[in-house]
């Protein structure tokens, strides 16, 4: 077995100019090495299986979370009511290109990792709505529901874990729209444009 010490000139190193290295080497080697914990605290969503990561957690929603399909997101939209909030967790580039839907707010996760884990006031003053869940003394705050989208529901499905599992968005009913908006504007659901809506 290689040393700790050769294998991340091994990693470093194109396979094509190792051949004597398969992948199958590449993963035995790896395998009977201890990498380094890294210091940044990872949030249990990232580590746990599919199907334990809300289970688990003990601040899950009161209902399991529902996943959204385009005839519930133009139900949702036709009749909005103020306790359910649509969370658009794209990028402000990709909501400029491509707009969002109707009454969604802003909440972009990749350039905001630690989002779902602000405190309720740090919250409210970067996205400018209020932190869904309860208070620490049990009161509610912000809406009651809540729908994840993104651009394909990748970026959704992972805010959704977060937020309902350490994120502690506790008392919620939540879910998330896995089509995104390729689906929502290739079915021709409404698109709100920055100042203008129109169909798309």
């Amino acid at each position: 077995m290689a040393s700790k010490r050769v294998l991340p000139v091994l990693l470093s190193r194109p396979l094509r100019s190792s051949p004597q290295l398969s992948a199958a080497s590449l993963s035995r080697l790896v395998a009977g090495t201890t990498l380094p914990r890294h210091p940044a605290r990872i949030p249990s969503s990232f580590l746990l299986p599919r199907d334990t990561r809300l289970s688990s957690s003990s601040s899950a929603a009161s209902s399991p979370p529902k996943a959204y399909t385009f005839d519930d997101m133009k139900e949702l939209i036709s009749a909005p009511i103020p306790s359910r909030l649509l969370i658009d967790v794209r990028e402000p580039a990709e909501v400029a290109q491509s707009g969002r839907i109707p009454g969604s707010v802003l909440m972009p996760i990749n350039s905001n990792p630690d989002a779902v884990y602000l405190d309720p006031e740090d919250f409210e003053e970067e996205f400018g709505f209020e932190k869904p869940g309860q208070k620490e003394d049990g009161t509610a705050q912000g809406p009651d529901e809540v729908v994840f989208y993104c651009r394909i529901g990748v970026r959704s499905k992972v805010a959704m874990q977060q937020a309902l599992g350490e994120g502690g968005w506790k008392g919620i009913k939540a879910g998330e729209y896995g089509g995104g908006m390729i689906e929502w504007a290739g079915k021709g659901g409404e698109v709100e444009r920055i100042g203008k809506k129109m169909a798309a």
